[in-house]
């Protein structure tokens, strides 16, 4: 299959991301499952996309981020 990683910004809870984004039907891993060590991981996500079709991509990154903003502290 075709996998991107993606990096997160420091200290984000990427599986936080992942369950915010399967909430809204798109399924990626977070990086950090696949560590040893998951707290000394870096932050990030696996993102496969062998299977999606061209048009639904754009949209899908959309929804994407999306769930990495609502999961992202708020800044005042």
């Amino acid at each position: 299959g075709l996998h991107l990683v993606m990096q997160l910004p420091e200290g984000t809870d990427d599986r936080a991301v992942a369950a915010a984004a399967l909430e809204r039907n798109i399924v990626v891993r977070a990086l950090s499952g696949y560590y040893a060590q998951p707290e000394e991981s870096p932050s990030g996500l696996l993102i496969g996309y062998a299977c999606v079709p061209d048009e639904e991509i754009a949209p899908a990154f959309d929804t994407l981020a999306d769930a990495i903003d609502a999961t992202l502290p708020q800044f005042a």
